[in-house]
This record gives structure tokens, C-alpha cells and sequence, in this order.
């Protein structure tokens, strides 16, 4: 049953349109039916008489239909305001006697007789005034049922529709802000326990971070170099503990940390590498997002430096403007040359994605062998380093 209520809300959800203009067709129609009827049956004279009767009711109850089912039961009865949907339908009626009346009156000289139902109508609401509707009982009947009571069948079927059609909406609606509300409380509890794993995790580098403290009070009398390259590992560690979580950072900051990296590859790789970091003092003035540029030295090491054949990674930053030119040109292993595969891979990926996001048609990034190299060059657009307030 509730795969068939399924389809069929999604059949009338995709033909909305034409089910409308259906339905509307079917109203004329029945309106024109009903009002033919009641002018044969009620009136009964010249079938031209009889025509214009038919015409007067059928588009006198569209026009009342059409204005007060959609613009003034929408405005002013759904949104309560009685006032003005009461004298709405006071005008209504008022406006539906005086066309009721001026045909009648006019079409009486045309009638059979001056006995006919026509004539008695006619000479009655003249005799009763522009507001006889009003004045009399007998008038006022006369007017309803002439022009108004299809109007309120019809009225009170589109008010149950819509009352109905509002509730469903409603009930969607706050089925909707519940579901957003639960989905909006998992996140939370998401995030939490993100947050609670997040502070697990910085245990252990906390702990790893003090132990090479520690290690490096102990080296730094007997091996003074094993004790500089403990305190960079220790400064790579705190810039990653407490620098990069900022959403942007000194490009100083960012600078020194590759550096930090640089000097501990040279040392790991010793006489196998020869490393230069290059750059110019406009740097200091910028800021930019943490652990953007390291990527790129990371897969200049591990795609270039080969144990036994001598290496180069050269690592320049200019400033051109407000644009950072960083570049990184290192050795192109006769493997790599041979078989043409890119450096990079799924770091790269990420850089742009991370670029994207952060520096959108803001930055150009190049890649790839140039003769016996792999260059890396990557223009980005940078934001003045913020000056703290006093």
C-alpha cells in the first residue's frame, strides 16, 4: 500500500501542471452546465434570454471563484485577518447584485411577456434600489442563489483543499526541521568525539616532543651536531604541534620550517646531496596557509635523492607584488627519465585541492621534467601579514 501511495505521489508530483489544468477545465465545465440549467429551469423564456442568463452566471461564479479562492481567502482568511476578508465578501455581494441587477433590467424589455419571471425579477430589484440586497430578504435570496451559490460550493472544496494541502506542508516542514535538528545533533556528537580523539592523539606527539628535549639536553655536551638535529626534528614537531593549526601562518614561519626539514635531509643524506633554500626578505611581510609548500620538498627528496648517485634540491622564494613565486628544482633520476612517470602523485592531488579551496583563481602551479631536473613552480597570491592591534 505504501509503494502505491509512493508512485502515485510521484506520478502527480512529475504531471502537477497538466492534472491542474485538468482540473480546471472540468470546474468551467461543470459551471457552465449548472448554470445552463438553472437559467432553462428558472428563468424559461427566449432561448436567447435563456443564453445570456447562462452567460452572466457562468462568468459571474468564475470571477467571484478565481478572486476569492486565490486572492483573497489566501491573504486575508488563511492569514486571519477578519476585517478585510469580511469586507471582501460585503463588496462581493454587493458588486454580484448590481451586475445581477443591470442584466436583468436590461434584458426585460426583450423578454415574453410582462408576466414572465424575467419581468417580475426585473421590475422587483428596480423597484428595490442599487441597495435592495441589502434593504430586502427577498432580494438578497434572490441574488445568492442566482449568482453565488455554486461560488460557495466551489469555495468551500478549494478551502478544504488547501487547509488540508497547509497541513501536510506543515507536517513535511517540521518532519524536515526534525530531521535537520537530528542531523545537526549527530555532528555535534561527531565533532565531540572527533575532538576527544584529536586530544588522545596529541599525547603521544606531546610525549615524543618532550623526550627529544630531553634527548637534547643530554647530546647537546658530547655530540653537538646529533643534538642541532634533534632540536630541529623538535622544531618541526612544535611548528606542526602549535603553528599549523592556524588558518594562515607567517610565510617566515613557513619558510623556517622547510628549512629545518632541509637541514635534517642533508645531514640523513650527508655527501650524497647538496640542498639550498633561497629567498628574499619580502617574505616576512606575507602570511600564507601552514604546510602548503612543504609538499613539494617532501617529493623533491623522495622522488629525486638516490643513495649512491650525487643530487641537488635547490628551493628559491621571491616575492613579485603581493605574489609568492616559489620554486623547487631538484636532480631527475635516470629511472624516473626512463620510465616518464610524474613526481608527485597523490600529494600533488592534494596540494591543488588544498589550493583550490584556500586560494581559489588566485594561485598557477606548474609541474614537470625539464631536461635533467623536475621543477616545480608555483605562483600564489598572498595576504599582507597581519599587524596585532595594541
Amino acid at each position: 500500500m505504501n509503494k502505491f501511495f509512493q508512485h502515485w505521489q510521484q506520478w502527480f508530483t512529475a504531471y502537477s501542471r497538466p492534472v491542474r489544468y485538468i482540473r480546471h477545465a472540468l470546474i468551467w465545465l461543470i459551471i457552465w452546465i449548472l448554470s445552463s440549467e438553472t437559467a432553462h429551469f428558472g428563468v424559461q423564456d427566449k432561448p436567447s434570454i435563456d443564453l445570456a442568463v447562462t452567460v452572466l452566471i457562468a462568468l459571474s461564479t468564475l470571477l467571484y471563484f478565481y478572486v476569492l479562492g486565490y486572492f483573497v481567502f489566501p491573504v486575508f482568511l488563511y492569514r486571519f485577518r477578519p476585517v478585510w476578508l469580511v469586507s471582501w465578501l460585503i463588496l462581493t455581494y454587493w458588486f454580484s447584485y448590481l451586475l445581477n441587477r443591470l442584466v436583468f433590467i436590461e434584458l426585460q424589455p426583450y423578454s415574453l411577456s410582462a408576466t414572465s419571471y424575467l419581468s417580475k425579477i426585473a421590475h422587483m430589484v428596480q423597484a428595490a434600489g442599487p441597495l435592495g440586497c441589502f434593504t430586502s430578504i427577498k432580494v438578497a435570496l434572490w441574488n445568492y442563489v442566482l449568482g453565488l451559490y455554486m461560488v460557495t460550493l466551489l469555495l468551500v472544496m478549494k478551502s478544504a483543499r488547501d487547509i488540508i494541502s497547509n497541513r501536510n506542508r506543515s507536517i513535511r516542514l517540521e518532519g524536515d526541521r526534525l530531521r535537520l535538528e537530528r542531523d545537526k545533533l549527530a555532528l555535534e556528537g561527531s565533532h565531540l568525539t572527533l575532538e576527544l580523539d584529536f586530544l588522545k592523539m596529541q599525547i603521544s606527539p606531546h610525549f615524543l616532543f618532550n623526550t627529544l628535549n630531553t634527548i637534547y639536553a643530554r647530546v647537546v655536551d658530547a655530540d653537538e651536531q646529533a643534538a642541532n638535529q634533534v632540536l630541529r626534528l623538535a622544531e618541526l614537531m612544535r611548528y606542526n604541534l602549535y603553528e599549523a593549526n592556524a588558518d594562515r601562518i607567517g610565510l617566515e614561519l613557513e619558510l623556517n620550517y622547510i628549512n629545518d626539514y632541509l637541514q635534517l635531509e642533508q645531514a640523513r643524506h650527508a655527501q650524497w646531496i647538496s640542498v639550498t633554500l633561497e629567498a628574499d626578505d619580502r617574505v616576512e611581510q606575507y602570511q600564507i596557509a601552514p604546510l602548503l609548500l612543504n609538499t613539494f620538498v617532501e617529493n623533491a627528496f623522495k622522488h629525486g635523492v638516490r643513495a649512491g648517485n650525487f643530487s641537488y634540491v635547490l628551493i628559491t622564494a621571491r616575492m613579485d607584488g603581493d605574489t609568492l613565486e616559489f620554486t623547487v628544482q631538484n636532480t631527475l633520476q635516470p629511472e624516473t627519465r626512463a620510465s616518464g612517470r610524474k613526481s608527485g602523485g597523490v600529494g600533488l592531488v592534494n596540494v591543488r585541492k588544498r589550493l583550490d579551496l584556500l586560494y581559489p583563481n588566485r594561485y598557477a602551479l606548474t609541474t614537470g621534467p625539464v631536461k635533467d631536473q623536475y621543477v616545480v613552480t608555483l605562483r600564489l597570491q598572498l595576504e599582507p601579514l597581519a599587524v596585532p592591534t595594541r
